[in-house]
């Protein structure tokens, strides 16, 4: 069953849920459950994208877009932790040094600064061997443009814009990779849970609020925040 999905019940407002034998995975101990919703939803998914889809190798360059959020935050661990260089994007001050916090090498405001020159710059004009892109929109071109030739860019996300435009000149001619990503595998969330509880990948829990609070949740995530 190491195909399986293990997608998180995103949507889900329910206070019990009956679910199938193969979904259903022990927590290693000592990992708590909203330590571990946390990881399923954005680290497995981050895993996933860099290990299996784009195929990351120590040393490599890894371009994270919006690396304060879930998935961003993640990848810039999961880089970190295989040994990359990390350069990461966001949005305000506060997210960048959060960013820097978290291990990114260098950070690009994505908002004022044009994320695909920048990129080039810090790597001397090369570009970056992975892109890891999850907001969609305008960042999704940027990010595409800062790869090397034969870079990988793996995606997750739309809710920057779901419809880009897409060059074909340069992304044949630079035979860039551009691969789609769900979440993660059985045997790949098993790792990650495993890596979380031994403190190797470390997820932030922003807020856990009751479920007659969901409204809350959603200003919290609604707001950026």
């Amino acid at each position: 069953m190491s195909d399986r999905r293990c997608g998180a019940s995103i949507g889900g407002y329910v206070e019990y849920i009956a679910a199938p034998a193969w979904a259903v995975l022990a927590l290693p101990d000592g990992l708590s459950f909203e330590v571990a919703a946390a990881s399923q939803a954005a680290w497995v998914t981050a895993w996933h994208m860099l290990t299996t889809r784009a195929r990351m190798l120590p040393g490599e360059t890894v371009l994270v877009s919006a690396a304060a959020g879930g998935v961003g935050l993640a990848a810039v661990q999961v880089a970190k932790l295989a040994g990359a260089r990390v350069i990461a994007t966001a949005g305000s001050e506060e997210k960048r040094e959060f960013a820097r916090a978290e291990g990114a090498d260098k950070v690009i405001d994505h908002y004022r600064e044009n994320v695909t020159e920048r990129v080039l710059e810090l790597t001397d004009g090369r570009g970056a061997d992975v892109a890891i892109e999850n907001v969609g929109g305008e960042l999704f071109t940027a990010c595409l443009g800062a790869l090397r030739k034969d870079g990988r860019m793996v995606f997750c996300g739309g809710h920057g814009g779901a419809v880009v435009p897409f060059d074909l000149l340069p992304a044949f001619r630079a035979e860039w990779q551009v691969l789609g990503a769900r979440t993660g595998t059985t045997q790949e969330h098993k790792v990650v849970m495993q890596h979380v509880a031994e403190g190797k990948l470390r997820p932030r829990v922003h807020a856990a609020v009751p479920l007659v609070d969901a409204r809350e949740a959603h200003r919290i995530l609604e707001e950026s925040e």
